[in-house]
């Protein structure tokens, strides 16, 4: 999935094959804003893919900037066809950070920054379309930048990364959790803790740089099919900074951190991280043969990645 920049509009491909060699295939989803919005509040946009009844179906969860909307599209592929929801209506330039994932039984979560209350807000939608919306995950305000999503394997409750860019905690990586289910924690539940200090993100060069650097600001959640999951982001205020990772079980008690990341023996991935920003635009998941795999922008403006055996860890 992409963003157009010149035509105001997002785009989702398809292939015929699952490996990508097939034929692929660009669908307009049908609906766009008038302009890209005012940094940090940009044209951002999720996907999901919604597994029911042995169907799976992607959900384009956007943020328009112009009218406010976080409207989602959900699109069949034997029809060719979308069909449009409504999460939440706020106001122009006022959501970013938004990302989504789904479960095995037909649930689509969403969470995203509203830029107004400075809070996280989170929905859930049992069909792709529908939305059930709670309004501040977080009670700390001006924190979500970096924001990630995912639903716990092992217990399918929802937990969101993200950080905290100013404020009373800046410089801080919080983690929210909620103890209900997916659709549950769309009314209560939520609880957050503080997992990591000084992350730089309320440091130079995030406060003297443009406002739009915050969009840089990553957290990953790469779930485990045990239901462990390991929690990655940058570390680190300056050139000097490192890619972290902390590991929690599956009920989500917090372990090992470790500063070497994702490779044996090494504390530090990069000793000059693009823009002097560590962890930018970061992305990782855990493969079906247990290695966790790490992509971030690196010095130089190289996409690098680091991987490293889960079993070596344990």
């Amino acid at each position: 999935m992409y963003h157009d920049y010149t035509g105001f509009r997002w785009y989702l491909l398809t292939n015929t094959e699952s490996d990508g060699s097939g034929v692929w295939t660009s669908y307009s989803v049908p609906f766009s804003p008038s302009s890209v919005g005012t940094h940090p509040a940009t044209p951002m946009a999720a996907l999901a893919i919604r597994k029911s009844g042995g169907v799976n179906s992607p959900v384009v969860l956007a943020i328009n900037q112009t009218s406010g909307e976080v409207r989602s599209a959900m699109f069949t592929t034997a029809s060719s066809s979308w069909t449009i929801g409504l999460v939440e209506t706020l106001g122009a330039n006022r959501a970013s950070n938004i990302d989504a994932a789904a479960d095995d039984n037909g649930s689509v979560v969403v969470a995203y920054l509203d830029r107004q209350t400075t809070l996280v807000d989170y929905a859930h939608s049992s069909n792709g379309s529908s939305w059930t919306l709670f309004n501040g995950v977080s009670s700390t305000a001006s924190a979500g930048q970096g924001l990630d999503i995912e639903i716990n394997s092992y217990s399918g409750q929802p937990l969101i990364s993200f950080h905290n860019r100013t404020g009373l905690l800046a410089g801080t990586l919080i983690l929210a959790t909620c103890a209900s289910s997916v659709s549950g924690c769309a009314t209560a539940g939520w609880t957050t803790s503080v997992v990591d200090v000084a992350t730089g993100t309320g440091t130079t060069p995030f406060t003297t740089a443009v406002t739009g650097n915050e969009n840089v600001l990553s957290s990953v959640i790469a779930m485990r099919s045990t239901g462990e999951f390991d929690l990655l982001y940058g570390h680190g205020p300056n050139a000097t900074g490192h890619l972290k990772r902390i590991e929690f079980d599956e009920l989500g008690v917090i372990g090992a951190t470790t500063n070497y990341v994702l490779a044996p023996g090494t504390t530090v991935v990069s000793t000059a991280f693009n823009f002097g920003l560590p962890g930018v635009n970061m992305s990782g998941t855990v493969s079906s043969d247990n290695q966790l795999v790490a992509l971030y922008m690196g010095a130089g403006n190289v996409l690098a990645h680091k991987t490293c055996d889960l079993e070596l860890f344990d």
